[in-house]
C-alpha cells in the first residue's frame, strides 16, 4: 500500500512533482488564500448558488493566485497526518473522528478550515494552536 505522503503525478494535471499545474488543475490552490482556485473563475453569483450556505473561500477583492507547484501530493496532506484528522463515514453520524489506520477512514480535510490556516508566505496549511497559528 503507498503511503499518502510519497509522491505521485498530479491525479487531474498530470504535472510530475515540482512542475506548475495547468491552467485549469481541478487541484491547484491560490497560493494567496488556500482555496480551490478554479473558484476563482466563476462568477460571484454563481458561487454562491453553487456553495449555497457554505462560506466562499474566496477573498472578495481580485488578486493575483499566483502558480502552485504539484509537489507530488495535495496541499495539507502531511498536515492531516500529522494531526491525525481521520473520518470515516457512519450510516447514522455521517462523518466521524476516527484514529488513523481505522478500516475505511479517509483524511479528513475540511478540518484544514476549521482548525487550521493558510499561509499566503509559506504556502501551505498550518495547525492553529492555542497561542494562534502553530509552525
Amino acid at each position: 500500500m503507498r503511503d499518502l505522503c510519497d509522491p505521485i503525478d498530479c491525479p487531474d494535471c498530470q504535472v510530475k512533482p515540482g512542475q506548475q499545474h495547468d491552467v485549469d488543475c481541478d487541484v491547484a490552490v491560490c497560493l494567496a488564500n488556500g482555496a480551490q482556485r478554479m473558484l476563482h473563475r466563476i462568477p460571484a453569483d454563481d458561487l454562491m448558488a453553487l456553495l449555497g450556505d457554505i462560506p466562499a473561500p474566496v477573498d472578495g477583492e481580485p488578486h493575483d493566485c499566483g502558480h502552485d507547484v504539484w509537489t507530488g501530493m495535495r496541499h495539507g496532506t502531511e498536515l492531516c497526518v500529522a494531526a491525525g484528522w481521520w473520518v470515516v463515514m457512519d450510516s447514522e453520524f455521517g462523518w466521524t473522528p476516527v484514529p488513523a489506520g481505522t478500516t475505511g477512514a479517509v483524511l479528513d480535510r475540511n478540518r484544514l478550515h476549521t482548525h487550521a490556516a493558510w499561509s499566503p508566505i509559506q504556502h501551505r496549511w498550518l495547525e492553529l494552536t492555542p497561542a494562534g497559528v502553530g509552525a
